[in-house]
C-alpha cells in the first residue's frame, strides 16, 4: 500500500495478522506461552536455519529477529540469500524464510495467485497435502457467484493458513513517496507503480 506525504522518503510499518492490511490487526501476545508451546512443538534447543534476502534492511529486521527468538531460548542462524538464489534448491534447507509478496490491484487474484504461483518460494515448503486442501478452497473463490461470496471464501481460506502456520504474516510496508505539489492527480497501478498516463502538471 502506498501513501504521499511532503517529507522525505519512508518506509513505515503495519503490524499484519492477513494478506489483506485493512484486515490487520494487532495480535495478543502471551510470552509466558511460548515456553509451554516450545515444549509441545518438540523444540530442543537445537539451531535453526533462517534465511533472509541479502539487502541491509532485511538482514537488520532479521538480526532483530534473532535477538528476540532468543529471549525465548530459540537459537537462529541467519543465512542470506540473493535474487539470483530464488530457485535454488539449497533454500529448501530453510526451516525459517523470510519473503515479502507484492499484490496487485485486484487484491483477490493476488491472494490466490500468491499460493498456485509455483515460482515463489513458499510454495516449495507446501506438502502435497496442504497444496491439495487450499486448492480446494481456491475452488471455492474462483466459482464464488458474487464479490460478497467470494470475501467469505477468501476468509474461510485464511483461517485454515493460521490455524496450520503454513506461513507467518509479520508486517505491511507502508511507503511513503514524495512528489512535487505541481504533480496533480497522482494514482498508483499494479504493483504500487504510478499512473504516469493520469498525472499533469500544474502551471
Amino acid at each position: 500500500m502506498n501513501k504521499l506525504r511532503s517529507a522525505s522518503d519512508a518506509e513505515d510499518f503495519q503490524e499484519a495478522s492477513s494478506y489483506f492490511p485493512w484486515k490487520s490487526k494487532p495480535q495478543k501476545k502471551e510470552p509466558t506461552k511460548v515456553s509451554g508451546l516450545l515444549k509441545e512443538a518438540g523444540y530442543n534447543d537445537e539451531t535453526l536455519n533462517v534465511y533472509i534476502l541479502e539487502k541491509k534492511s532485511e538482514i537488520e529486521r532479521g538480526e532483530l529477529f534473532q535477538r528476540e527468538a532468543l529471549k525465548a531460548g530459540i537459537h537462529l542462524d541467519i543465512q542470506t540469500y540473493t535474487l539470483d538464489q530464488y530457485y535454488d534448491p539449497l533454500l529448501e534447507q530453510a526451516d525459517l524464510l523470510f519473503m515479502g509478496e507484492v499484490a496487485s490491484t485486484d487484491y483477490h487474484l493476488s491472494f490466490m495467485g500468491a499460493f498456485l504461483n509455483k515460482a515463489l518460494i513458499f510454495n516449495r515448503f507446501l506438502t502435497e497435502s496442504q497444496m491439495s486442501k487450499l486448492n480446494i478452497f481456491f475452488e471455492k473463490i474462483k466459482q464464488a457467484p458474487d464479490p460478497l461470496t467470494r470475501e467469505e471464501f477468501i476468509e474461510e481460506t485464511e483461517n485454515y493458513i493460521k490455524k496450520e502456520n503454513l506461513f507467518i504474516y509479520l508486517y505491511h510496508p507502508m511507503k511513503n513517496r514524495v512528489f512535487h505539489p505541481m504533480i496533480r492527480d497522482i494514482q498508483f497501478e499494479s504493483f504500487g507503480y504510478v499512473d504516469f498516463r493520469r498525472i499533469w502538471v500544474k502551471h
